[in-house]
């Protein structure tokens, strides 16, 4: 970025490709906080591509990196960058993530909801209630189950924490080793088998990477204790489906919570539509709060003009 000019007088442009309602929200957001920009949104008010440094998306345009042959920097919409390929791209172009609280706050609300139907049972009884049976069974306490969160990051070590809050006890997988207050942390390769074997219900916010891909498959699933429950707000590429349902089969697992799929919408002759220990939501766990992530993205791209510390910069070598 040292070849980027930052003056007040300097123009820097820059296209947005999305929906022209949260263009309207975010566009005088930027252009009152950073003056020097000039926003053009894709395709039609797209001038010149060669001018063009600054790129604000979640999917990007087909072939953009020749299209903008002066592109420096690209601001994903949302939390995930997997669509943009980090370790493919060139090193001049940086990656920034959208770091909103309220897309934090979403997702424990959304992860709150889900592990408590799991945790009571709530799932099960939906299903004896279709076949009018009545079959109570005793409920544990919190402290009784462990939750797993595998994924360590800015979504992953607040749910966390969120968890030890209500009592569970809670263990956390990640790359690297992390410490968390009432969290017992794993790491690394030599430690995965381990984290899986102590979990009852396992929440994935891996970020997807060539590293993490099929990584929920039959041998790590199977790690999982008997009668242990999935939740995948990660990504779809996480997890193997046909490994899942054969678990679900078997019955070594008790019941899968499926918020993002490998291909989205969903088709509708896939077997988890219909699978009765399968539970549906459509990508829905952590939604943008546009307001609020307005104002993140006009100060990211006014800290990235300056020369200043970017929320959410990815480590492209990683992926995350």
């Amino acid at each position: 970025m040292d070849d980027v000019a930052v003056m007040s007088d300097s123009t820097i442009t820059l296209v947005y490709r999305g929906p022209r309602k949260r263009a309207a929200l975010w566009r005088p957001a930027v252009e009152a906080k950073c003056s020097q920009i000039r926003w053009q949104n894709w395709p039609d008010e797209v001038s010149n591509p060669a001018d063009v440094q600054i790129l604000v998306t979640w999917l990007p345009p087909e072939d953009y990196l020749s299209l903008f042959p002066n592109l420096k920097v690209i601001f994903s919409v949302g939390m995930g960058v997997d669509q943009f390929s980090p370790q493919q791209l060139p090193e001049h172009i940086q990656l920034v993530r959208m770091q909103d609280e309220n897309v934090r706050a979403s997702m424990i609300e959304y992860l709150t909801g889900a592990v408590m139907m799991l945790h009571r049972d709530s799932y099960s009884y939906a299903q004896l209630q279709q076949q009018t049976l009545w079959q109570p069974s005793r409920p544990k306490l919190a402290h009784q189950r462990t939750v797993g969160v595998i994924g360590l990051g800015f979504l992953g070590k607040a749910v966390a924490e969120h968890f030890a809050t209500l009592g569970f006890k809670v263990n956390g997988w990640s790359r690297s080793p992390k410490t968390i207050d009432n969290v017992a942390s794993y790491h690394g390769q030599n430690q995965l088998r381990d984290f899986m074997q102590s979990v009852d219900c396992l929440i994935c916010l891996l970020p997807l990477t060539p590293a993490t891909e099929n990584m929920l498959n039959r041998d790590t699933l199977s790690w999982l204790p008997p009668g242990a429950s999935i939740i995948n707000v990660g990504r779809g590429q996480h997890l193997v489906d046909e490994d899942l349902l054969a678990l679900l089969d078997n019955e070594h697992l008790s019941h899968a919570v499926l918020d993002v799929f490998r291909e989205e919408p969903l088709k509708q002759e896939h077997p988890f539509w219909t699978h009765p220990k399968v539970h549906i939501t459509p990508h829905v766990a952590a939604l943008v709060v546009e307001e609020s992530a307005a104002e993140l993205m006009a100060d990211n791209i006014q800290a990235w003009l300056q020369q200043t510390p970017v929320s959410g910069s990815i480590d492209k070598t990683r992926g995350y």
